[in-house]
């Protein structure tokens, strides 16, 4: 949680006022502002008479038994609000990036590094009944060769970034649009989906018919009309709740353009294991 807070600053280009192990005290950014400070009116006064913004200050408290001299701050625990309205926000500024890996320092008079794009996708798919369990599945399109990763962002996340490219660089052609790219990673979720054991599917609908049964011997086999109305909503909504589903979303996605190779899952016949 601290890392991610620090993480989140630094993202965002917060200044950081004073940083200890217990607590950091930061001024804003005006976009983080208007994301965690609920001051529509002011943004709105600022923008409309073109005056300069002051941003807020704000302290986030890591430990509380050791807050600041001044007593001010605000403690970051998980389920509080702050740090709630910072997952929001990071979520809301963060669903597209552009990086380049920072290559090994390369003389001027060597042949420029080449970087390859690669278009990164991390999705989560939702698996839903009665009961619910989610996977990430990050995955990765060459956009020069059209090759899939899954797993993809684990694999560069320790490499070294930055949202400019960097000097003495090349970036490589593309041969796939993005739209083309986009289908290449559906196609490796769809064929993930379809490897999955669907045994919490056939559970879901045994419960589900078990659920009728009883509520069907409650109400008995010719209740009154009004009841037989009654009997019909509730077992709409048992058919509602238990229903075993699938939904897929987009987390966030990415452009990275990267020095050194990606191993993809057709080189390591790890298509739907390594996520």
């Amino acid at each position: 949680m601290t890392a991610f807070v620090r993480r989140y600053i630094a993202a965002m280009g917060g200044e950081i006022l004073e940083d200890t192990p217990s607590y950091v005290r930061v001024r804003l950014t005006p976009d983080m502002d208007k994301d965690l400070m609920n001051r529509p009116f002011y943004w709105s006064y600022v923008e409309q008479f073109g005056l300069e913004p002051v941003p807020a200050v704000l302290t986030l408290v890591f430990d509380p038994d050791r807050p600041p001299p001044d007593g001010r701050g605000e403690p970051i625990t998980f389920g509080s609000m702050r740090l709630a309205q910072l997952f929001r926000s990071a979520q809301k500024r963060g669903r597209f990036v552009r990086l380049y890996e920072v290559p090994a320092t390369s003389p001027a008079s060597e042949p420029a590094v080449r970087l390859v794009p690669w278009l990164a996708i991390n999705y989560r798919i939702s698996f839903r009944c009665d009961r619910k369990k989610e996977r990430l599945l990050p995955v990765g399109v060459n956009l020069e060769t059209g090759q899939v990763a899954q797993g993809f962002y684990p694999r560069i996340a320790a490499r070294p970034f930055t949202p400019v490219m960097p000097p003495h660089t090349v970036v490589a052609p593309w041969s796939l649009t993005l739209e083309a790219a986009v289908d290449r990673a559906e196609a490796a979720v769809t064929a993930t989906v379809a490897a999955e054991d669907n045994h919490w599917a056939r559970d879901a609908l045994a419960r589900l018919a078990e659920e009728q049964a009883l509520l069907r011997a409650y109400y008995g086999e010719n209740p009154p009309e009004e009841r037989r109305n009654e009997l019909e909503q509730r077992l709409d909504e048992l058919q509602a709740l238990f229903t075993p589903r699938i939904e897929v979303d987009v987390v966030n996605a990415g452009l990275f353009y990267l020095s050194t190779p990606v191993a993809t899952a057709d080189e390591r016949g790890e298509l739907a294991a390594d996520t």
